[in-house]
């Protein structure tokens, strides 16, 4: 039975690789046939992680591009088990369970990355490197997000941006470098923590005067 199991997870987890490679895919398109110097992605499970490297490799063997880029994982500070055991130098099978997780991005509250094994090798692989970001850098974000680009994100989805920021301001990584970041969900799925963030917008008539009023303007 255990056997049966774990092929059925390996299986599982081959297919979902196979679906998270995709993103890199669009990446290397998007970007003319180049690979970004940095890609920046939140971890729970791994899987994304893992998978998005699969796909740049895939890539390069396939002569589409001729670079690869260097991953950096983004976890939360309560609930960062990949990034501890990057920065402990473990090995892939070393990953030690977080325990209790405790931070707003909850689809990165996996104690356990799944995948961890081997997102922990394909983040040596590609030189990259992993950290892990505070609550209130990644509402920072999300803020910054949304005012400078339009895009509502879940406090997971810009947990990655969070950890550019830091990376950026650390040195780490150049401001000249180009850099994907991962946004993996919207803000309406996780509204739970808007809501005890900020002021709700009140509900007015779709007329340009009540707007205008709103906003202490006169037409």
């Amino acid at each position: 039975m255990d056997g049966t199991l774990s092929q059925a997870s390996g299986h599982l987890t081959h297919i979902n690789l196979r679906g998270n490679k995709t993103i890199s895919y669009e990446i290397a398109e998007q970007l003319g046939w180049t690979s970004p110097d940095w890609i920046m992605i939140p971890v729970g499970g791994g899987g994304l992680l893992a998978g998005s490297w699969k796909g740049f490799k895939e890539f390069k063997e396939l002569g589409f591009i001729s670079s690869l880029p260097k991953i950096a994982a983004v976890q939360p500070d309560g609930n960062a088990p990949l990034v501890r055991a990057f920065k402990q130098g473990k090995g892939p099978f070393e990953i030690e369970p977080w325990g209790e997780p405790h931070t707003i991005a909850t689809g990165l509250e996996d104690p356990y990355p799944w995948d961890g094994d081997a997102a922990l090798t394909a983040i040596r692989e590609s030189r990259g490197t992993a950290v892990s970001v505070s609550d209130e850098e990644i509402l920072k974000s999300q803020r910054l997000l949304a005012k400078r680009e339009g895009i509502f994100a879940e406090p997971s989805g810009v947990a990655s941006l969070a950890g550019m920021i830091k990376l950026v301001e650390e040195g780490f990584i150049d401001r000249g470098d180009k850099v994907a970041v991962l946004v993996t969900g919207g803000g309406l799925k996780d509204m739970d923590v808007i809501l005890e963030k900020v002021e709700i917008p009140p509900v007015m008539e779709p007329d340009v005067n009540s707007v205008m009023s709103y906003l202490g303007l006169s037409k």
